[in-house]
């Protein structure tokens, strides 16, 4: 009877975002390879503090973990943003915000790789938070353009 429960649990939690997904215009297989990779950039980031320090801090970890999920909001946030507003431009500056965090946690995966099998750190550039300000400074010129 429990797996019942959980079973319909679960079905009932990917129904609703599924749901959620269609009404906001976000692609969900996007949505769940930029999850992914993020579970991918964790993993790899904890094994190349590992190999580099020796140890992982709980602390890290759980900054890592919350700052992940922040940037998980970021789509849903401007898909939002769109649909209040019914903005004729929001699907480009969604898909940009989706492609660019997927590309961003790529760059990220594949500096921890490196760094994890040379032991030597690579000069990382914060491409999340580069990607971010650009999205904000779009938003800043829209914003500009239309109290003009």
């Amino acid at each position: 009877m429990e797996k019942v429960q959980i079973d319909t649990t679960s079905s009932v939690f990917i129904a609703g975002f599924s749901a959620l997904f269609a009404f906001l215009g976000l692609n969900p297989v996007q949505f769940t390879i930029l999850a992914a990779l993020m579970c991918f950039d964790l993993f790899t980031g904890l094994a190349k503090a590992y190999r580099i320090e020796n140890s992982i801090s709980s602390y890290k970890l759980r900054i890592g973990v919350i700052s992940k999920i922040l940037y998980l909001c970021v789509p849903i946030i401007l898909a939002l943003v769109v649909r209040g507003i019914n903005a004729s431009f929001g699907s480009w500056l969604i898909s940009f915000s989706v492609n660019a965090l997927i590309l961003a946690e790529a760059y990220s995966i594949l500096g921890n790789i490196y760094t994890f099998k040379t032991k030597r750190m690579v000069k990382e550039i914060d491409a999340v938070s580069y990607i971010l300000r650009a999205i904000k400074n779009q938003l800043d010129r829209l914003l500009e353009g239309g109290s003009k």
